[in-house]
């Protein structure tokens, strides 16, 4: 999955089903997350908003998150960061590190 360069391609990247951010899939890790989400088949790239260096992630809920849900999407969102989005590439904190 991952280029040369250290980032893979957010077009080609399945945001829920495969591993790009961490340990495991994010529809494994956060499966009350990856139930509520209204998309479940797109890829990294659908989801960012923004140009490629900076931006924010929009990932649309079939319903307002709270309380053990709400503080996932700060988790998967907030305290994950930073993750760039490059010319529609991902650079995630473990690239990033290196």
């Amino acid at each position: 999955m991952s280029s040369t360069d250290g980032f893979i391609d957010g077009r080609v990247i399945s945001f829920w089903s495969d591993v790009w951010l961490g340990e495991g899939s994010l529809k494994s890790r956060f499966p009350n997350l990856y139930e509520a989400a209204v998309e479940k088949d797109s890829v990294i790239a659908d989801f960012w908003i923004g140009n490629p260096t900076s931006g924010h992630w929009d990932v649309q809920m079939r319903q307002n998150l709270r309380g053990a849900d709400a503080d996932l999407i700060v988790d998967l969102f907030v305290a994950r960061a930073p993750v760039h989005v490059l010319d529609r590439g991902i650079r995630g904190p473990r690239e990033m590190e290196a």
